[in-house]
């Protein structure tokens, strides 16, 4: 990356340069690039050399520093940081604007415009600089420096003799004065920085005096109002209007004003050419519609149009006074030369005559009209009509056809000798040559007929009698000689090289308009007059047979039929050597054969037809050429006149070609819409992704507006999905199946629509893209017509169970795109059919997967389960939305479903994650103040466990036991004050849940720390509540004491001597540490004795020297517990 060039260096070669010289202009031009690439230094360098250069001589340097000063005050391409600095630079050095003024008092115009220029810039810059740093020292003698040039530079307003271009400069700068002395807005929130404006001028200001700059702001807007309505430049009344959309703008409080002088003008008072004032108007009028679409304009805009109607009616009036004039100097231009005032010619002159200059019609006769432009052709033509009365057209027209019958010779013979009557054939128009092609091909076989009647000896003849008038208008060109194979082949060849000679002749860029406009107007219709020539001659002129004496009358169809062949073969390779340019040519010469086809096999029907052979071959030669983008094929198909069901077939191949195509015919080419429509619609079966896609957004433009496409898309649809289902068995003798399966007025499935990409029959199990073929547009029209949906949940309970499956994951972007508060979906679920609940669950959890369900769908789905007693999968996704109380009484249901499965504990754990709330970190041990979201709805942890424990009956023990251990897995929110919460609130019921105990297991199991609250306090509870009485309780309290050993102890020694007999029975590992401790905690020998009658031990002496053992491990301590509310 080059170093950033030096600005100073630059500049001082640039003085070292010659003044002047293209050297000094290259230099400069360096520089000024790299201070617009580094506009950090345009502050430093325009404040301390603008002055020492602005006040040299004019010179090409001077005027460089004017031009970037300008840039650098102006342009809004400059990074607006640098140029706010720049104005603050240029501003805070007085002596900048002192010499800006004195450059205002120089003769050369550019200086003094650019100058204007820049205190059009510098003005507001100041205006708000001194509001701000009013008691700067400078501040005054700045302001009274602008204050001089703003009075110089108004004067040049008014002045008479000054330069437009000054003038305009002038004026902008005033409308620049008029919005910075005029008020914006009273609020200061809304006041901008970038629209500085008298209401940012504090009322104290020592010098800027507000009330009289605001009167000085009017009077110059009154003076615009003036020079408005009495200039006579178009140019300054222009520029008026333009400045004043700033002002509507930045200024809405003169709107009023504005509409009531725009709307009260004239061109009265404006003495210009009709174009001149054409343009007035039409700034006018375009102010007047910018100003209709301001809020603000709402009040006037009654005058707005009424103004904008008379000055359509102004408008109107100055063309037809321009057309009035323009006839009336053509009138005056077409005036015959005054008939010379003479005697009889036979007389003799006796003295010479002045010679006549040329009169008129010889001017006219010799003048080349081709030079006019073609509209000002058409416009003197239409002057010079309208000038005329209907009866002189009349007559004028029916002499001059008087005057050619008499001019014509009545016999050929009175023609001079030598001279031959030369036959000319009328003009034709070549638009009128395919207006009726039946009657020209009818018109041409008589001709043919009457030259072979007449004798050939008197036909070549050329000065035998006629027995008829020579008139042109009755004349008619003999038939063409007939051509030799050879020479028609050439000729045709030699067309098609012309042809393409005048094409790229017509394509090729052309220095001169005139002969661009020339080659436009004429070249066109020679080419298609050449085209539909040389196409006719292989279409039609062979069917005339020729005479060749070296060809047998056996041989001749044959060899006639290679002949066209080959000529119709050089066609084709023409056409296909460049389609796209030669496109039209091709649709000509195609509706050339197929018109051909029709009239030549009306009179010999085992003519073989051409138009198939040709397109196809043109089609087949294209295809492997064609290109997606190209437009000009598509085009060549629709213009073609009979589409045949081969080609039809063709376009199924042809992808986004194709697709353009059959949708175009089946909008505009009725004959062919149902079999183009019918290949779209299985093309929506195909297997592949990108085609089948293609054809359903080609056809969803026609649901549901466009008939008879919408009706024959969805019946389609539908029979696509009734492919789907079931077949059911029937007897063929049985009337009432007959009527089953009619009832609902669907066909039978044999008479369903069959398509090429699709099994006769569906295989099952089926798989999921295979359904997709059958239903994707299905779902695709569900969009835009909802009720397609009663078909799919109607046809959903008689499919097969896999082909359930893949509905429900296919139809889930369909789902999402019609969202949770869809009528249509919401009165389908309400009033679902019988065996299609699982599609209806399937949709609610679609509608639930990725967010809260509506308070609808909720409302919905409650209804559901209270009348038809639903699956209790209905209520997971919703039942996060339940109150606690439903929560409570549908919770049993919900965890009945657990069955083992992973899947299964997966669904649970989620629904138990969005019924309980989660504790805070602090839970138990310290008492927080905060929010509990929902607390009021929602379940605590301890609540969730202590009813899976109360609702074990309901639920079963194993699935409640599933239902705990998926509560232990959630370790984030079950932890182990959570816990110690659930089995005080449980261990203080009266009666105790079956799965109590294994969950005191699985708690101490998971956390360490609970055990000492176990041994303590649970189990010496568990004592006191006998629970030795319920069996399997007694059994989970001797796992308990056994898991948690030697803490237990404690509680364990508690327990009648019967009850610690059976522990120690069932469980003889506890029986040495229950002995150790006893020995060591019991000081009352008695019952030591007891307890050791248990243990089956003598006396306790016989133990003593043995109790030298390790002591009990301290237990760990208790746990501070919170009450049961804390949860």
């Amino acid at each position: 990356m080059a170093a950033p060039v030096d600005p100073i260096q630059l500049f001082s070669a640039a003085i070292n340069d010659p003044p002047n010289s293209a050297q000094q202009a290259q230099t400069l031009a360096t520089l000024r690039e790299a201070l617009e690439s580094q506009p950090n230094r345009l502050p430093m360098f325009l404040s301390t050399l603008v002055g020492s250069t602005a006040r040299a001589e004019n010179s090409l340097l001077k005027s460089w520093m004017l031009d970037l000063l300008h840039y650098a005050l102006s342009q809004t391409t400059l990074n607006i940081d640098a140029r706010t600095q720049c104005e603050e630079a240029i501003l805070l050095a007085s002596s900048s604007l002192d010499v800006l003024e004195s450059l205002l008092n120089e003769g050369d115009v550019t200086t003094c415009k650019v100058v204007i220029q820049c205190f059009a810039s510098v003005y507001p810059l100041l205006f708000r600089l001194l509001c701000l740093s009013r008691q700067q020292p400078s501040a005054r003698s700045q302001w009274e420096t602008v204050s001089r040039a703003k009075a110089r530079i108004l004067d040049l307003v008014g002045a008479p003799g000054v330069n437009i271009g000054l003038k305009l400069a002038a004026l902008k700068f005033m409308q620049r004065v008029i919005l910075v002395q005029t008020r914006n807005a009273v609020d200061p929130r809304l006041q901008s920085k970038n629209d500085p404006n008298l209401s940012q001028c504090p009322t104290d200001h020592p010098f800027l005096k507000a009330d009289q700059l605001e009167q000085e702001g009017v009077r110059l807007l009154q003076q615009l109002v003036t020079i408005l309505f009495t200039s006579q430049s178009v140019d300054l009344i222009s520029a008026i209007v333009n400045g004043w959309a700033s002002l509507v703008e930045h200024r809405p409080i003169f709107l009023p004003f504005i509409v009531q002088t725009l709307v009260t003008w004239t061109p009265n008072a404006l003495a210009a050419s009709p174009s001149n004032i054409r343009s007035v108007e039409k700034t006018i009028k375009i102010m007047l519609v910018y100003i209709s679409k301001k809020p603000q304009a709402a009040p006037h805009m009654a005058q707005i149009n009424a103004a904008l109607g008379q000055q359509a009616m102004r408008l109107e009036q100055l063309a037809q006074d321009e057309r009035n004039r323009r006839a009336e100097a053509s009138r005056k231009r077409s005036l015959p030369a005054s008939e010379e005032t003479g005697s009889d010619p036979k007389r003799p002159k006796m003295e010479n005559q002045p010679e006549a200059g040329p009169s008129i019609a010889s001017v006219l006769s010799s003048f080349d009209f081709r030079t006019l432009p073609a509209a000002l052709i058409i416009e003197l033509i239409i002057a010079n009509l309208t000038a005329l009365s209907a009866t002189t057209l009349q007559t004028a027209v029916a002499n001059h056809r008087q005057t050619i019958r008499s001019q014509a010779p009545a016999d050929p013979s009175q023609l001079p000798n030598g001279e031959a009557a030369v036959p000319v054939a009328e003009p034709v128009d070549p638009l009128k040559m395919e207006i009726d092609d039946e009657l020209d091909y009818k018109l041409d076989r008589l001709d043919s007929q009457l030259e072979e009647q007449q004798d050939p000896a008197h036909s070549r003849d050329g000065n035998a009698a006629v027995g008829f008038p020579l008139n042109l208008t009755e004349f008619a060109m003999p038939p063409p000689r007939a051509l030799s194979e050879s020479e028609r082949e050439v000729l045709v060849k030699s067309s098609l090289l012309e042809m393409q000679h005048r094409a790229e002749e017509l394509l090729r860029p052309n220095d001169k308009e005139d002969d661009s406009k020339a080659a436009g107007l004429l070249g066109k219709p020679l080419a298609a007059m050449s085209s539909l020539f040389l196409v006719r001659i292989v279409s039609r002129g062979l069917e005339s047979p020729f005479q060749d004496e070296a060809i047998s009358s056996s041989d001749l169809p044959v060899q006639k039929q290679r002949q066209v062949d080959r000529l119709r073969q050089s066609l084709c390779d023409f056409v296909l050597d460049n389609f796209p340019a030669r496109a039209e040519f091709a649709t000509m010469w195609m509706n050339e054969e197929w018109y051909n086809d029709r009239t030549q096999s009306a009179e010999n029907p085992s003519r073989p037809p051409v138009y198939d052979v040709w397109l196809q071959k043109i089609v087949s030669g294209y295809r492997r050429k064609l290109d997606g983008k190209d437009k000009s094929f598509s085009a060549f198909l629709l213009d073609l006149p009979h589409i045949s069901s081969t080609l039809l077939e063709l376009l199924r191949e042809l992808m986004s070609v194709g697709f353009t195509t059959l949708r175009e015919l089946v909008a505009t080419r009725p004959p062919v819409r149902s079999e183009a429509l019918c290949i779209l619609l299985e093309l929506t079966t195909h297997p592949e992704k990108v085609p089948r896609n293609a054809a359903i957004i080609t056809l969803k433009r026609w649901v549901p507006d466009v008939q008879p496409m919408d009706g024959l898309i969805r019946e389609f649809a539908r029979q696509m999905l009734r492919r789907l289902e079931k077949k059911v068995s029937q007897e063929p003798t049985s009337g009432a199946g007959d009527n089953a399966t009619e009832e609902d007025g669907q066909l039978p499935a044999e008479a369903l629509v069959q398509t090429p990409y699709l099994p006769v029959d569906l295989h099952l199990p089926a798989e999921k893209p295979q359904v997709l073929q059958y239903v994707e547009l299905l779902f695709a029209l569900s969009v835009k017509a909802p009720d397609l949906l009663d078909d799919i949940f109607a046809g959903y309970s008689r499919m097969d169970v896999s082909v359930q499956e893949a509905l429900q994951d296919l139809l889930t972007p369909l789902i999402r795109s019609l969202g949770s508060g869809h009528g249509k979906l919401l009165t389908l679920l309400r009033n679902i059919r019988r065996g299609a609940e699982s599609l209806a669950l399937r949709v609610i959890t679609i509608f639930t997967e990725n967010g809260r369900p509506s308070a609808p769908l909720v409302a919905l789905v409650k209804a559901l389960i209270a009348e038809r007693n639903l699956d209790a999968r209905f209520l997971m996704p919703i039942i996060g939305e339940m109150d606690k109380a439903d929560i409570i009484r549908h919770l049993p249901r919900v965890v009945a479903t657990l069955n083992g499965t992973a899947e299964q504990k997966n669904i649970v754990r989620s629904v138990f994650t969005t019924i309980i709330s989660t504790p805070s970190e602090n839970f138990g041990t310290v008492s927080s103040n905060e929010p509990r979201v929902r607390h009021s709805e929602l379940l605590t942890p301890a609540e969730l466990m202590i009813l899976l424990h109360q609702y074990e009956k309901e639920i079963g023990l194993k699935s409640a036991m599933e239902g705990i251990g998926i509560c232990f897995s959630m370790t984030e929110v079950f932890r182990s004050e959570i816990l110690a919460v659930v089995m005080q609130q449980i261990v203080d019921e009266p009666v105790l849940p079956v799965l109590f105990l294994r969950t005191v297991i699985q708690a101490v199991t998971t956390y360490k720390s609970l055990v000492g609250f176990v041994s303590t306090t649970l189990l010496s509870r568990l004592v006191t509540k006998r629970i030795w009485i319920n069996p399997p309780l007694w059994e989970g309290f001797i796992r308990c004491a056994k898991a948690i050993a030697p803490a237990s102890f404690g509680a364990l020694v508690q327990l009648p001597k019967e009850q610690l007999r059976e522990i120690v029975d069932k469980q003889p590992s506890l029986k040495a540490g229950l002995r150790e401790f006893v020995l060591k905690k019991s000081g009352n020998k008695a019952k030591v004795a007891g307890f050791l009658d248990i243990f089956n031990d003598e006396t306790p002496s016989s133990t003593e020297s043995s109790v030298q053992r390790p002591q009990t491990p301290t237990q760990p301590p208790i746990p501070a517990v919170s009450s049961p509310t804390a949860a």
